[in-house]
C-alpha cells in the first residue's frame, strides 16, 4: 500500500486534551470516500500552521514514512514521541502495517477522524469528531470533540464510550455566538469541556 502525505510537520498539539503539546502532525491527502468528503465548513486542517518544511509525496512503505515521522522528533526526547494522523480522514490510508512501522521507531500513533471507519487495532490514541449527516461507526476512543453549532444529537454522543468530551465552537463570522453557546453548553453538562483552537495563535508565532 503506497501513503499520499501532503505534509509532515513538527508543531504543537492546538485543541483537546492534548493541547500545547509537541506533535508529529502527518496529514494524509484526501481520499475517494464519499463519507470522509462530508467535512465542518469552518474548521479545516489546511490552516494548522507550518512550522517545518514539507515532507509532501507518496511513499511506498510504511518503514519510509515512518522514518521521516520519527526524525521530525528531537533526538533527546524520543521516548515523548507521538505522530497525530490527520486528513479528511486519514483512516482511509492508516492501516496496521504502518502503525507497526512507527511503534518499531518509537513513535506513539494518533489519529483524528470523523468517525465512519474503524481505526487499526494498535493506535494509542483516537479522536473522533462526528460530522453531521455521516454515519457514525467508530463510537469509542480517547476524545471526542464536536464542531458546535452542528445538527447533531449531542445527548446521544453524551453516552458513548469516551474518555474525553469536548466542544469547539466553529470560526467564522458566527463565532461569538457559536462560543457563547458552546460556553453555556459546557456549564450545564459539565461532563462536556471547551476546546479552543490555538492554530491561529501558533501561525502568528511562525511568521
Amino acid at each position: 500500500m503506497c501513503y499520499p502525505v501532503a505534509e509532515v510537520v513538527y508543531t504543537l498539539q492546538g485543541e483537546g486534551a492534548n493541547t500545547g503539546r509537541p506533535v508529529v502532525l502527518c496529514r494524509f491527502e484526501n481520499g475517494k470516500s464519499s463519507q470522509s468528503q462530508a467535512t465542518s465548513p469552518d474548521n479545516s486542517d489546511d490552516d494548522y500552521p507550518h512550522l517545518e518544511c514539507l515532507e509532501r509525496g507518496i511513499y511506498e512503505s510504511p518503514k519510509s514514512l515512518a522514518r521521516v515521522i520519527a526524525s521530525k522528533w528531537p533526538k533527546h526526547d524520543r521516548y515523548l514521541a507521538t505522530v497525530l494522523c490527520t486528513g479528511e480522514d486519514p483512516l482511509l490510508h492508516l492501516d496496521n502495517e504502518l502503525v507497526n512501522a512507527m511503534h518499531a521507531e518509537g513513535v506513539k500513533v494518533a489519529v483524528e477522524t470523523n468517525g465512519t471507519m474503524m481505526p487499526p487495532g494498535a493506535v494509542d490514541w483516537i479522536t473522533v469528531s462526528p460530522v453531521a449527516g455521516t454515519d457514525l461507526v467508530l463510537k469509542w476512543g480517547s476524545e471526542l470533540k464536536v464542531d458546535w453549532p452542528q445538527n447533531l444529537d449531542i445527548e446521544a454522543l453524551s453516552k458513548l464510550h469516551f474518555e474525553h468530551y469536548f466542544v469547539r465552537p466553529m470560526v467564522g463570522r458566527n463565532y461569538e455566538s457559536n462560543l457563547h453557546m458552546a460556553v453555556e453548553w459546557c456549564m450545564d453538562n459539565p461532563q462536556w469541556r471547551l476546546s479552543m483552537d490555538l492554530t491561529n495563535n501558533l501561525k502568528a508565532m511562525a511568521r
